[in-house]
């Protein structure tokens, strides 16, 4: 009888470590799973990382090696164009302003905005990191695209809204007051409000 309750003893008491035992190895490998889960997920993102800054270097390298150049070469023509005595003794009004704006098109504005717009899809798309790409090329873009945003309110339509080049107007020079542009902000402010305004009624006008 004794050697009966001794077995069962023995038994329950096995039972119980194998028990235990499965309690801790399961705790042990639930440890390692969580562990395992937050590495992959630290390496995920080190890729998204690393792959933003991939496109961080497309995107400077195409502004270096041809957008700030392209530019630069805009400036300097245009310069040369209205640097003339029948430009510089208009009154200022809209046939200087529509002479500037005809200069420009001959100038092929047109051409740098559609290189900006694809640039700056990168950016809004959210696949860099914005803040290096602000500090790097934010300066000479909002520049360029406020001394000619009267073309640009110009051209901008329906059929070319320059969706991400507005979102970084927007974004980088009035809301983010760079230093050049603060006597700016304002007026800046109530051309980007005339622009949506008019999109929106071309947008009324095909329903």
């Amino acid at each position: 009888m004794w050697e009966n309750i001794v077995w069962v003893s023995n038994l329950k008491m096995g039972l119980s470590m194998a028990a235990s035992l499965a309690t801790m190895a399961g705790i042990i490998a639930l440890f390692f799973t969580i562990k395992q889960y937050k590495q992959n997920a630290k390496n995920r993102e080190i890729d998204v990382q690393m792959k933003k800054t991939d496109y961080d270097i497309k995107v400077l390298k195409h502004f270096s090696e041809g957008i700030i150049e392209q530019i630069s070469e805009f400036k300097e023509k245009y310069k040369k164009e209205t640097d003339v005595e029948e430009f510089k003794t208009l009154e200022e009004g809209v046939r200087k302003q529509e002479m500037a704006i005809n200069i420009k098109l001959k100038l092929n504005i047109i051409d740098i905005f559609n290189k900006l717009e694809k640039e700056m899809l990168y950016i809004t798309s959210g696949i860099t990191h914005e803040q290096v790409l602000y500090n790097a090329i934010g300066s000479v873009t909002c520049r360029f695209m406020i001394d000619n945003f009267d073309i640009f309110e110009r051209v901008t339509s329906e059929r070319a809204p320059y969706d991400s080049l507005n979102k970084i107007l927007k974004k980088w020079c009035v809301d983010k007051d760079i230093d050049h542009l603060v006597n700016q902000k304002t007026e800046i402010e109530k051309r980007i409000k005339r622009l949506e305004n008019k999109q929106r009624k071309s947008f009324q006008d095909f329903e």
